[in-house]
């Protein structure tokens, strides 16, 4: 060892100990989608990195070592991207600075193999000194497939190389545990033990893992590891008397080793050095977080023609008016006796509709004819429209599951697949049927994850079945490949489900971003190479508020331009006019068929869908609103309970629930109803509900809402979509709103205001919107709450 010493004092000896640091970054979209904006925890990662660059300084260590550090790292997702060779800690924290999220899907193990051959590729061209190296792994530990042989042998390949492996999860709300310590050294308690690089609730990072794993790296390094003082020469196995040790003589034979001594305070020795650099040119800062993107002013509303006037007094009965044109009913008879129970009544019997009428009540009275029977059974189920006839038609949608589209708008695109079949007429029950409409799905991620719903399976007999089996599709937040996802579509659904006589459309609904593994690229092409298939591509921007990869999309409709849409945000895809256009692409001349009824009554709203959800009223009950317009809340609220399709039961997996909050000030709030599917009971607690006429604290309310959803006695469904209704101007105590807003986001509640007057504080109103405009909905007073257009709009989003 003394080839390696350096002389500092007359008496001294230092060995130099070099240690090299490589930092690997997961910057993919499990990981910059932790938290919203896109992005934000990738910042916090990069400060992480640069908080713990700045802690190797170079100085020595239990008065027998100099450490000294150098540093290189990559970030990565699908692919890598070296950010930093190997190098001092100056040049490595500049290359800090520009790094930015790839976002697409996680392979840690072709990761870990780019870093050792980074590693071996450096002592290559630096053979001098022999660095002990460290490698810091920060990641949420998910692993999207096994590119490179799969992320333990590629952490095993790097440790059989003696790098020592810290494996560092993102924080402690999201992390696969198991991948995490297939990653870290041994012992694994030593190396990973829950270490994380950042608190989501407070957003720092965590310096507390910093001082651990720079402790840790201190005390193994082998250079620490010093004997006692050598023996004296003898024969091999006799030991001597320790002399004072001189300058050291020839070579002799080994000794026996002498005990090593006990282990020191694990630290640095000297006075702490400054954090910053100092000379006449500074360098940069630590990057900072991305700030909040300004948002536009609301979109005004279409003007109508004038709000009612308000509701005048009572007037005396006017005298009976003339019959109806449904016939002239006969005098009532006497009124007989009470009837048993009935059985269920079919409304296939009436109109042809595939389910049953079973806990709705319908109109009684003297007074109720055929008419009323009719309007009333439609309100039910729809059954009695006039059908659209298509001819045989094949549909297949191809919707996006990777991480970059999120749950929310996932939930988007099936609810969209329900809303264009909704208007293309009732499904062909019979698969090998020579008309009518047969649907087919398929959900893509990475390589492995496909599944489809079958053009040719025979348990899709209906609407109903249709929207189970859609329903039922599980959000997959892994990788994106898009070429050998057009592939399987056409191969597995087209070509083996297909009815020969029919005409096949393809709706493909992704951002166009596909990762670099998905090979060959000429699959894009799957669907071109028959011309019995027609292709109409959707694309969104992701939730990195990337554009559509415009390039991927003209592959995927065989250069047709005009077979492209292309959208800001997933909830364009629900808007009637988007809808009416791809109905016309899909059925461009269909046939009208109605049905032999005795009338044909309009419906205001169209009923909500079978699909489960959950919606949550917070009214604001603060003296801003006053008890007049508290009134119309209330009616609003009631009228909302009467119009939307509620479930059948508490157990039921379809339709709506509601529950009712009034809040106030701070702890100050009514729970009016919990989750609940009885109208006529929800109706009653709404007429009694008393207004608060206090101060207003939405956090206070948000955080009585959330606890409620997912506590005890009506948590939400399994599967439901959790839905907060504010209706509020805004105008609020805000302390403690962001961090409450976080915990909305995590439970993937979907938001809606309600924002009445042109006193509206639109911050909050967007806040509270989680920056969605378009869950806005405005309007002059309250008066506009029993608007007929506002109303609809209203059903037609949360429904």
């Amino acid at each position: 060892m003394s080839n390696f010493s350096l002389k500092l004092f007359s008496n001294t000896e230092v060995i130099p100990c070099p240690i090299n640091v490589y930092f690997v970054l997961d910057t993919s979209e499990s990981v910059s989608l932790l938290e919203l904006p896109p992005g934000d925890v990738v910042e916090l990662i990069k400060l992480f990195t640069w908080e713990f660059a700045l802690r190797l300084t170079d100085g020595a260590y239990r008065d027998a070592v100099h450490l000294s550090w150098t540093m290189g790292g990559l970030h990565f997702s699908d692919t890598n991207q070296v950010f930093s060779k190997i190098a001092s800690r100056d040049g490595f924290l500049q290359a800090i600075i520009p790094i930015t999220y790839i976002g697409r899907s996680t392979h840690v193990d072709c990761a870990l193999d780019n870093m050792t051959k980074e590693i071996q590729s450096h002592h290559q061209h630096h053979p001098p000194g022999k660095p002990m190296h460290f490698v810091v792994v920060v990641t949420d530990g998910m692993e999207n497939g096994y590119l490179c042989g799969g992320m333990k042998r590629a952490a095993e390949r790097a440790k059989d190389l003696g790098y020592q492996l810290f494996a560092v999860g993102i924080s402690s709300v999201r992390k696969n545990k198991e991948g995490l310590r297939q990653i870290a050294s041994s012992p694994v308690a030593m190396y990973n033990g829950n270490l994380v690089a950042v608190n989501l609730a407070s957003r720092t990072v965590s310096r507390t893992t910093i001082d651990r794993i720079v402790q840790t790296m201190c005390a193994r390094h082998k250079c620490v590891e010093i004997d006692g003082a050598p023996g004296p020469k003898g024969a091999k196995g006799r030991k001597g008397d320790i002399g004072r040790p001189g300058r050291p003589g020839p070579q002799g034979p080994q000794g026996d080793d002498g005990p090593k001594g006990m282990r020191g305070e694990v630290g640095f020795k000297g006075s702490k050095g400054p954090v910053g650099f100092k000379g006449d040119k500074g360098h940069c800062g630590p990057p900072g977080l991305r700030g909040p993107l300004g948002e536009q002013g609301f979109p005004g509303d279409k003007g109508s023609t004038g709000d009612p006037g308000d509701e005048g007094p009572q007037g005396d009965v006017g005298a009976p008016g003339p019959k109806g044109k449904c016939g002239s009913p006969g005098e009532p008879g006497e009124r007989g006796p009470p009837g048993g129970p009935g059985s269920p009544v079919s409304i296939e019997n009436v109109c042809g509709c595939q389910e049953m009428w079973k806990g709705e009540r319908g109109p009684e009275g003297p007074g109720s004819n055929d008419c009323d029977i009719m309007s009333y059974i439609r309100e039910i189920c729809g059954c009695c429209d006039c059908k659209k006839n298509c001819g045989a038609l094949d549909i297949v949608f191809v919707i996006d599951s990777s991480e970059s589209v999120g749950l929310t708008n996932f939930t988007l695109e099936k609810q969209f697949i329900f809303h264009t079949i909704s208007r293309l007429g009732s499904l062909e029950p019979d698969p090998y049927s020579k008309n009518g409409v047969r649907v087919g799905v398929v959900q893509f991620s990475h390589l492995g994850t496909f599944e489809a719903i079958r053009l040719d399976d025979p348990n899709i007999d209906s609407l109903c079945s249709l929207r189970k089996a859609v329903k039922d599709l599980q959000w997959i937040a892994g990788g994106t490949w898009i070429p050998s996802a057009l592939e399987f579509t056409y191969d597995t659904v087209i070509r083996q489900g297909r009815r020969a006589w029919a005409r096949v459309a393809v709706v493909v609904i992704t951002d166009g971003l596909y990762d670099r593994m998905d090979k060959p690229h000429s699959r894009l092409w799957s669907l071109c190479n028959d011309p019995g298939v027609e292709v109409l591509a959707l694309g969104v921007s992701d939730s990195f508020n990337g554009m559509p990869c415009n390039f991927t999309l003209q592959n995927i409709t065989c250069s047709l331009p005009q077979r492209i849409m292309s959208f800001s945000r997933y909830t364009d895809l629900l808007a009637d006019e988007f809808t009416k256009e791809v109905e016309s692409v899909l059925c461009p001349d269909p046939v009208t068929v109605c049905p032999d009824l005795p009338c044909q009554p309009e419906m205001v709203v169209a009923p909500c869908a079978d699909r489960p959800v959950e919606l949550v009223f917070l009214v604001d009950g603060s003296e801003r609103v006053g008890e007049e317009n508290f009134d119309r809340v209330r009616i609003f609220v009631e009228t909302v309970t009467r119009k939307v399709r509620l479930a059948s039961s508490h157990d039921d997996t379809t339709r709506v629930r509601l529950a009712v909050i009034q809040y106030g000030g701070h702890l100050e709030y009514q729970m009016i109803s919990s989750f609940t599917h009885d109208r006529a009971d929800l109706a009653r607690r709404l007429k009694t509900m008393r207004y608060l006429d206090s101060s207003s604290n939405v956090t206070s309310a948000i955080s009585f809402a959330t606890d409620h959803c997912s506590g005890h006695p009506h948590p939400t469904r399994p599967g439901a979509e959790l839905s907060f209704v504010f209706v509020t101007d805004g105008v609020t105590a805000t302390q403690g709103l962001q961090e409450a807003l976080v915990l909305v986001r995590k439970l993937q509640v979907v938001p809606v205001v309600v924002a009445m007057g042109n006193d509206v504080d639109k911050d909050v109103v967007l806040q509270l919107a989680l920056k969605d405009r378009y869950a806005v909905f405005k309007g002059p007073d309250y008066k506009h709450l029993s608007n007929p257009d506002f109303l609809q709009r209203f059903i037609q989003w949360v429904c």
